[in-house]
């Protein structure tokens, strides 16, 4: 033992790679062509079957015979002339498109119950029945039963020939086990619809002219009421004066007569003011007596004084001989414009025919018939105030002739009688103030009245308008004795009912889609709960590993061995050509050419449960390494269950277990085989003490010692999922081989044997698949049965212990047996 090496594990170990070998993507996707695929004789059989199911339900069914009628239904008057009077049915009678509702109607179909007589028919009298729950002896079957009976059945369809929505061709069809019942049911509709029209346009005319009648009369009356209404409304009134029908105010007119008289007393009064107050000014200011009495005196007054007196006027400021604005020109231009703003307002947001808009109207007329006699007034005033002054003159004249008064009292005169006026204008524009401001309290006191008054007139005369549109309706209908007339013309009838149904293939379809959409959901549900790999890529993307390879089933009784000491199984031995060889071969290609191949020279072998292989993959696996011209090792390191000795027909009593232990050298344990290239180190006595040989300091020395001597190590470990011996190998190998079968519920076990490699943070580089058939195609059969081999895992032997698992007819404990006690040889295990 001078060469082993105190080393530890894992470490100046350039071949131990902790990744795995390759990466692939996320889990496989639920694909369910694949699944019906690959239960595709469940929903071949669920359509056998329901096609079978369908072919029975249809053999069942009685036949049925469909009778089918065609008519139009026109409208034979000319159209109604466009008046005031609206045709409550005008509407249905032209947008009617589809006749169907009326044609079920009750009315409709009771009449086409007593044309055929169809209570008599005793299918449909079971048919009510049915549909009714009655006993089919214990009532009296009606021809307003037969209107129901048919009113839900689906077997009457009545609608439109075609798919415009104002045609006038309408179907009628009808469904039923006698081909005599159904035509009569359809002739029978037929007739009924058209006895039907006929009566509800038989005196149509007669009908609409009552319907005018009857709306003209309660036009009328509510017309008389309205009058009687109107003439309470204007005794109601009292004194208010009404010019016909419309409300006349007075007070309004007195108030615009005021307005202009005190508007007239206004200017005079503030022209005898500015005299007066002009007077005082010039006695203040002591100006000459003529300029005072030129103030006081008319335009006309200052010419007579220059002709009569010799005055010289020429100091004078000119007087202001303006034309002062008369009543008439205060209204036209004061408030008639407001009133015109007014209307136009209100017109523009009530309308034109708003009772406001119209009163105010009514005052603008007033006004404007106030305003032209005001202008009258004051044409002939202006005539009489000429010749008074024409007069004055004169008179005035001949006094300065006869007599001349002097210059300062003619002043104080005219100052007099100026005051004298002033006083008198005062109270006529107080008196006129208090009339003014009553006649406009008293006019907006009858805008109530007025607005109700133009309401009601207005009301009176739409009623009128409508009296007489319909007084000239009834003319106009009197005129067309045929208005509104439909007919029924009857295009095409049964006289027998034709084959309908049933028809086989339509059943046959139906069973054969609901057969295979139950089978269907049960393969899928067969398939969900199978928990079984049926494909390499559906291995590599639940496990994150590739799949290496798959090795064939070989039939060993057929095996005619080349060497006699070699097992059977060794098929690179005995069949180095065969198909069996060559998925070796692959294996070991796949593991030569991958990822960072050439840093692989320990390759450990396991599998999740016993019965994958492990032992013949490891033996051929390192067989087909050895034939390629590198030095190969082959390791046994099942010590609980050795096969490789046996494989290879040697003597295994020295081997790996014993030299971990310290009870043999290198040399003792490893055996040439007669495969060139190829030693073997057996598993040796079965120890005692396994678990902790194989995770000793000595164990991982002694593999390192081994890559300086070899090219390539294989390692034969025991299952993952039975003890915990191949976690220690791992540590101290370059990658991890994974073989198992493809047996049922070995899903979860080769998830829990890649969890444990994970957990001691081995490299996975792949797995190989064990046992596949020759036939199998998209997936895999199962080949498992002890690898078909004839030893049967040598005949009746049994691993030296049992699993805490239990897998086929392993049970827990362990079973006693021969076994080497090297527990006081053995070295420290690992921390």
């Amino acid at each position: 033992m001078a060469q082993v090496m105190e080393n530890p594990v894992g470490v100046n170990n350039p071949g131990r790679l902790v990744e795995p070998m390759g990466t692939l993507d996320g889990q496989q996707g639920f694909d369910i062509v694949k699944v019906l695929w690959r239960w595709k004789w469940l929903p071949i059989l669920g359509s056998v079957l329901g096609a079978v199911l369908g072919y029975l339900y249809f053999a069942r069914q009685p036949e049925e015979f469909q009778a089918q009628a065609l008519v139009q239904v026109v409208n034979t008057s000319p159209p109604a002339p466009r008046t005031g009077y609206s045709d409550p049915d005008e509407r249905l009678r032209i947008n009617r498109a589809d006749e169907s509702i009326i044609i079920r109607s009750q009315k409709v179909l009771t009449k086409a119950s007593e044309n055929g007589n169809l209570t008599e028919q005793p299918i449909l009298r079971e048919a009510y029945a049915d549909l009714f729950g009655l006993e089919d002896n214990s009532f009296t079957f009606t021809h307003d039963d037969v209107a129901k009976l048919l009113q839900q059945s689906k077997d009457l369809i009545i609608e439109p020939a075609d798919k415009d929505d104002q045609t006038t061709l309408i179907t009628l069809s009808f469904v039923s086990t006698d081909a005599d019942l159904a035509a009569r049911v359809v002739n029978s509709i037929v007739d009924g619809y058209s006895e039907y029209l006929s009566e509800e346009y038989k005196s149509f005319g007669a009908e609409a002219v009552e319907v005018i009648q009857k709306a003209k009369f309660d036009l009328d009356k509510r017309f008389t009421e309205l009058s009687l209404k109107q003439v309470a409304f204007q005794k109601e009134a009292g004194g208010v004066l009404f010019n016909g029908n419309q409300l006349a105010d007075s007070y309004y007119e007195d108030w615009l007569k005021f307005k202009a008289q005190l508007n007239q007393l206004l200017q005079e009064r503030e022209v005898l003011v500015a005299k007066l107050n002009s007077v005082e000014e010039a006695k203040v200011a002591e100006r000459p007596v003529e300029y005072i009495l030129m103030n006081l005196v008319s335009p006309e007054d200052v010419a007579l004084m220059q002709r009569m007196f010799g005055v010289d006027t020429s100091f004078l400021p000119p007087i202001d001989d303006e034309r002062k604005s008369s009543a008439a020109d205060v209204l036209e231009r004061g408030d008639l414009p407001l009133l015109r703003v007014k209307e136009s307002q209100l017109s523009e947001s009530l309308g034109s025919g708003h009772p406001r808009v119209v009163e105010l109207r009514s005052q603008i007329n007033a006004m404007l018939q106030e305003i032209a006699k005001l202008r009258e007034i004051e044409k002939i005033e202006k005539l009489e105030a000429d010749e008074r002054r024409a007069q004055n003159i004169e008179q005035r004249r001949s006094e300065m002739l006869g007599e001349r008064i002097p210059l300062d009292t003619q002043v104080e005169l005219l100052v007099q009688t100026m005051q004298g006026e002033l006083a008198v204008k005062q109270k006529q524009i107080d008196s006129l103030s208090k009339l003014a401001d009553e006649s406009f309290k008293s006019s907006k006191e009858l805008d109530k009245v007025k607005s109700d008054s133009q309401i009601l007139q207005t009301e009176l005369e739409s009623i009128r308008a409508l009296v007489d549109a319909y007084t000239s309706k009834m003319a106009e209908i009197d005129t067309m004795p045929s208005f509104g007339q439909r007919t029924l013309k009857e295009l095409d009838l049964p006289t027998v009912g034709a084959f309908y149904g049933p028809k086989l293939p339509p059943y046959l379809l139906g069973g054969a889609a609901v057969g295979f959409l139950l089978l269907s959901g049960l393969a899928v549900l067969m398939d969900l709960a199978d928990r079984s790999y049926r494909s390499p890529d559906e291995i590599a993307n639940d496990l994150g590993m590739p799949v290496l390879g798959h090795i064939p089933i070989m039939d060993v009784q057929k095996v005619k061995k080349v060497l006699d000491s070699a097992d059977t199984s060794l098929a690179t031995i005995h069949h180095s050509r065969g198909r069996v060889s060559e998925a070796y071969r692959a294996v070991r290609t796949g593991l030569f050419f991958s990822n960072r191949g050439s840093e692989l020279k320990v390759i450990q072998v396991t599998s999740p449960v016993p019965g994958d292989g492990k032992s013949t993959l490891s033996a051929n696996l390192a067989v087909t390494m050895a034939q390629s011209g590198r030095r190969v090792l082959l390791i046994d390191a099942d010590f609980r269950r050795p096969r490789i000795a046996k494989l290879f027909g040697i003597d295994g009593e020295v081997g790996m277990a014993q030299v971990v232990a310290g009870k043999a050298e290198l040399d003792e344990a490893t055996y040439s085989s007669q495969v060139a290239n190829l030693s073997i180190m057996p598993g040796g006595k079965r120890p005692s003490n396994p678990a902790e040989l194989l995770s000793s300091n000595r164990f991982a020395e002694l593999v390192d010692i081994l890559r300086e001597k070899y090219d390539m190590i294989v390692i034969d470990t025991p299952p993952l999922l039975a003890v915990s011996d191949p976690g220690a190998v791992s540590a101290v190998s370059d990658g991890v081989v994974l073989t198992m079968r493809l047996r049922r519920n070995v899903k979860p076990l080769a998830t829990r044997a890649k969890r444990i490699l994970e957990s001691v943070d081995a490299r996975m580089l792949g797995i190989v698949i064990n046992g596949v058939s020759a036939e199998a195609g998209y997936g895999y059969s199962y080949g498992y049965n002890d690898y078909r081999y004839a030893y049967r895992y040598g005949g009746n032997y049994r691993y030296g212990y049992r699993y805490g698992y239990k897998y086929g007819s392993y049970a827990s404990g362990y079973v006693e047996d021969k076994q080497e006690d090297l527990s006081q040889n053995a070295p420290d295990s690992q921390s």
